[in-house]
């Protein structure tokens, strides 16, 4: 089950030591939890969404540093520094707008960004179907669009 766990994570997160940290936690409630395992259909099932959802905390925990690293990665890549100015300001924005998505948002375009899966690796990873995955991102992505189309109107 720690396996499945370390999966599902790993599909989640960027680093291996959170993926280690995400199924070393659900072992624990699994172990906590073992007197009332029975009452699951599929304990597998329930690994994988635990795994899941801490993954999902893991994301929300280090978000406000991640958009720091790359409104820093933007500046240091311009030459002019109004230019660099600017990029960091969008890239700030941008990063506080993902961090507004509600949790099932926010880990599908975190997948496709920055893990760059297909849509059957997310569906596999998060236990959905690709239909299902479709439409998250659907979503996402038009929510931010709308941010994006207020933010130009000003």
């Amino acid at each position: 089950m720690r396996q499945l766990a370390l999966r599902v994570a790993l599909g989640c997160t960027l680093s291996q030591q959170e993926a280690e940290d995400v199924a070393g936690e659900v072992t624990l409630r699994l172990w906590q939890m073992r007197t009332d395992l029975a009452r699951f259909r599929s304990v597998g099932a329930l690994v994988a969404r635990m795994a899941r959802n801490e993954s999902i905390s893991q994301l929300r925990r280090r978000r406000p540093a991640a958009g720091l690293n790359e409104a820093a990665c933007v500046a240091a890549a311009s030459a002019d520094p109004e230019q660099a100015t600017i990029g960091s300001e969008e890239a700030a924005w941008l990063e506080r707008r993902l961090s507004e998505l509600p949790p099932s948002l926010a880990v599908v375009i975190e997948m496709r960004t920055r893990r760059q899966l297909t849509t059957a690796e997310m569906a596999a990873t998060l236990g959905l179907t690709e239909g299902s995955v479709r439409v998250l991102l659907s979503k996402a992505r038009h929510r931010l669009l709308e941010e994006i189309r207020r933010r130009n109107e000003f």
